[in-house]
């Protein structure tokens, strides 16, 4: 499996990479500022209002989380893709939320796809901004049905997309995702994952469920 990356832009609110998998490329916004989520997610409904107003727009969706001695699972960062875009919101760093990704997160025209997130609206709602899901996002496994089964999310993608070799690390999902800077592994992991969820969901029709 070949991911490639590049940091293409920084800013002290945001980081833009170039991502490449098997030779599809995307970008992947990464930030904890409520402007450059307001202008992203803005865009985003500008650039696919046709597929939204149809009903059919898919976004890939991933959450990351972790846990303290003192607290609860608290949303560290809420990852959406959709079409060549991703973004990675540092949700625990954030001041706030803006309106728009919440209208976003309502958006009747929009079917969220994910891997094993029968818990990501619960865990959004309860996150400290309080973020509202419409309804649940769809699993992929309730995509592909009897298909999978228990399969892993490695096998999944490998069987879906041809894109042998994905893996996502135990150690990079128990790591510290509050940090003020995530790692290149971070990155890696909280972009491959929502992005193999749009690309799935998207070819096998994700809003007819």
């Amino acid at each position: 499996m070949s991911i490639t990356f590049t940091r293409r832009h920084q800013r002290d609110d945001l980081l833009v990479y170039d991502f490449n998998i098997e030779r599809d490329p995307f970008v992947v916004t990464v930030t904890a500022s409520p402007s450059v989520v307001h202008r992203w997610v803005t865009s985003i409904v500008q650039l696919y209002k046709h597929i939204i107003n149809d009903g059919i727009a898919v976004v890939g969706l991933g959450v990351q989380f972790s846990a303290s001695p003192n607290t609860r699972y608290t949303v560290d960062t809420m990852q959406l893709c959709i079409g060549e875009q991703c973004l990675i919101f540092q949700l625990s760093r954030a001041p706030n939320a803006p309106r728009v990704l919440r209208d976003f997160l309502q958006n009747k025209g929009c079917t969220f796809v994910g891997f094993w997130n029968c818990l990501d609206r619960r865990m959004l709602g309860l996150s400290r901004h309080r973020l509202r899901m419409r309804r649940n996002p769809v699993d992929v496994r309730s995509i592909l049905g009897n298909k999978v089964g228990n399969a892993s999310m490695e096998s999944i993608v490998e069987r879906s997309l041809g894109y042998f070799g994905i893996s996502m690390s135990w150690n990079v999902i128990m790591s510290n995702w509050n940090g003020s800077t995530l790692t290149d592994d971070q990155v890696v992991q909280a972009s491959v994952e929502p992005r193999c969820a749009f690309l799935i969901g998207a070819f096998y029709g994700a809003w007819l469920r």
